[in-house]
């Protein structure tokens, strides 16, 4: 499984919250996940860049430049993936791995098992 365009699609609030669902977690709170929240969306918010001699203010997703983009889209990525197999019904793959928004995984389950888990 693949998601398209990942970084420039990660709504600003989800991915927030997804990074503070991940800041929340770290055994020690300096700095507070406020201030690396608010870090973030200033990263989020005044990315600007130019193409054709004019200037563009990216206001969705992520750049893919920025230092913050990988990290940031695999946070998004891992609590999108926490959220699903919190509501999906077991049974869920043997092996899963991720590598930003790529998806490889393994199943002994029949084929709509698998499919049903594919698109839920």
């Amino acid at each position: 499984m693949d998601v398209q365009s990942l970084y420039t699609s990660i709504p600003h609030q989800d991915g927030l919250r997804a990074l503070r669902f991940f800041l929340e977690k770290r055994p020690g709170q300096f700095p507070s996940t406020t201030t690396l929240l608010r870090l973030a969306e200033h990263v989020l918010s005044l990315n600007n860049f130019s193409f054709n001699s004019s200037h563009f203010l990216q206001i969705k997703g992520v750049a893919m430049g920025t230092r913050m983009g990988p990290s940031y889209a695999c946070l998004f990525m891992g609590y999108v993936e926490h959220s699903l197999f919190q509501a999906y019904p077991v049974p869920l793959p043997q092996l899963l791995y991720q590598y930003i928004d790529n998806y490889f995984g393994a199943a002994s389950c029949s084929r709509p098992d698998l499919e049903k888990f594919i698109n839920f």
